[in-house]
């Protein structure tokens, strides 16, 4: 009943939230659904069968409805993203395996992908938001030939590559390679870095 509560109180309170509030608890919860799921039922703890009930329906498929409010939540404030928040959403999404259609058609990842084409560069982008964002679309299977070429234009441009941990760079190279997307100069790049 507490997480029922402490569910119902934060849906009703989104209207009110910051961007970097809905971000945080969309992915606190894309988190806590992978966990369920890496988990058999009958090795879930009381917590995980509590969560199970709020987050899953019957048949063991996502509550999508509480995550399409989230998502809601999240399409009306892109304008005031800031990198992290962009990645995290995307990263949150792919997590969940869910990427929501919208009453006018559109879905979720490709709301995220123009508003981040949309900007005139991408320095604000920490190398871990590049790696979660490119992550993102290429386990969700998502499309978007135009945020990748943006995306590696961008790291191309950088004068080197050393704020990127090998970890970073491990996942930006999986994630062109998943997604089956080209740009030969940004994999000579890393590996000559």
């Amino acid at each position: 009943p507490q997480i029922v509560d402490i569910l119902d109180a934060t849906m009703g309170s989104l209207n009110r939230m910051k961007p970097k509030e809905v971000t945080t608890i969309t992915l606190a919860m894309a988190k806590i659904v992978k966990n369920i799921r890496s988990r058999p039922q009958k090795k879930r703890n009381a917590a995980q069968q509590a969560f199970s009930r709020v987050l899953f329906n019957e048949s063991w498929s996502l509550n999508e409805s509480v995550f399409y409010e989230l998502a809601k939540a999240s399409k009306q404030q892109l304008h005031d993203f800031e990198a992290r928040d962009f990645s995290n959403l995307a990263y949150a999404h792919a997590l969940l395996g869910y990427d929501p259609k919208f009453d006018d058609g559109s879905r979720l990842l490709n709301c995220i992908a123009d508003k981040v084409l949309a900007m005139k560069d991408l320095k604000q982008f920490k190398p871990q938001h590049i790696s979660n964002i490119v992550w993102a679309y290429a386990t969700a299977n998502e499309k978007h030939p135009g945020l990748f070429k943006r995306i590696g234009d961008d790291i191309l441009a950088m004068q080197d590559l050393k704020l990127f941990n090998s970890q970073n760079l491990a996942n930006i190279v999986w994630a062109y390679a998943t997604a089956n997307e080209k740009h030969p100069d940004l994999f000579q790049r890393i590996g000559d870095d």
